[in-house]
């Protein structure tokens, strides 16, 4: 059967529960007995809810049946998500926290751009496509009456939804652990968190993975921005460069000629096999189901890797600053 041609968004991905490998392998088992799963929901393209299903359902071969939303914009398309995705039962605390604040802020946009529409033109009344209670101005007080919440903890909820997309654009699994329940945070220190620089952030996600934290605590973060091989990266990345390209160098004699894309260019031409090999692990490889020896192995080796890109990028960055 050929793939559909899904987009995978990464803001819609949020949106949706993180399965753990037990519950994955319960639902695999669940479509593989029925034959067929529930239909995927997809808007404008985007895959919106049933990623897990999908990606079931064609792994094993088995019909997919698709449901398309007919929102006309990507508000009303979150607030459909959220909504959905907060009836449901057992989701964690964190995500429920998400998806309020998502909805909110959804909300408030759409009631600002129907504002505007009306201010252009009083005679016309926007169409109402999705049947909220309230948009804009009383949305807060509509969602708290309609969930059991505070105004004021609608925009606390709000300002952790904002914090988690800043932090999910510098490492993606920094947010999905903590919209996954695995990792409980501080409202506070996830506003900090969102405030440090890449570089910080994926240092502080590495020590969370290695040391198998629950808790990402002020100390955490203090660690992370002050790691010494972090510092020694960014400050030493020039002179370690420069002691490398000293080592046994030959003589002028020695060289033919000079190529100073040289070895960049081998580097590059090699890289596209990793991805390819990557990507086969994807396509090819039940990560539910390897040993756990073998996913440690792939793990460290892999976080060995991104240290290793991480100091060749910040090298290019140093170059490109002017050094």
């Amino acid at each position: 059967m050929s793939e559909p041609n899904f987009i995978y968004d990464s803001e819609f991905i949020r949106l949706q529960p993180i399965l753990a490998p037990k519950k994955y392998a319960q639902l695999e088992e669940h479509i593989l007995s029925d034959g067929r799963c529930d239909p995927i929901v997809v808007w404008d393209n985007i895959l919106v809810d049933g990623r897990y299903r999908y990606e079931i359902c064609y792994r094993n071969k088995l019909p997919i049946e698709v449901k398309e939303l007919n929102y006309v914009n990507r508000e009303e398309a979150i607030c459909w998500v959220c909504q959905y995705h907060i009836s449901q039962e057992g989701i964690p605390n964190e995500l429920f926290r998400y998806l309020v604040g998502k909805m909110y802020i959804a909300e408030k946009t759409l009631g600002e751009r129907r504002s505007q529409e009306q201010f252009r033109d009083r005679e016309r009344v926007p169409e109402q496509t999705v049947q909220w209670p309230i948009h804009g101005k009383g949305s807060a007080y509509a969602i708290g009456r309609k969930y059991g919440i505070s105004c004021m903890a609608i925009y606390g909820y709000k300002n952790i939804a904002n914090a988690i997309d800043e932090i999910a654009e510098k490492d993606s699994r920094f947010a999905e652990m903590y919209l996954s329940g695995r990792l409980h945070i501080k409202k506070d220190n996830l506003a900090t968190i969102a405030s440090m620089n890449e570089w910080q952030i994926r240092a502080l996600t590495n020590a969370m993975i290695r040391q198998n934290k629950k808790s990402c605590h002020t100390s955490d973060m203090l660690s992370a921005i002050s790691e010494p091989d972090l510092q020694k990266k960014q400050q030493t990345a020039r002179e370690r460069r420069k002691a490398a390209a000293n080592i046994n160098q030959p003589s002028v004699k020695d060289v033919p000629s000079y190529d100073p894309d040289g070895e960049v260019a081998s580097l590059s031409l090699t890289i596209p096999s990793w991805n390819s090999s990557i990507d086969r692990v994807f396509t090819k490889t039940d990560m539910h189901k390897i040993s756990d020896k073998a996913k440690t192995q792939l793990r460290e080796e892999l976080l060995a890797l991104r240290d290793s890109v991480d100091l060749v990028l910040l090298a290019i960055e140093e170059v490109s600053d002017g050094g």
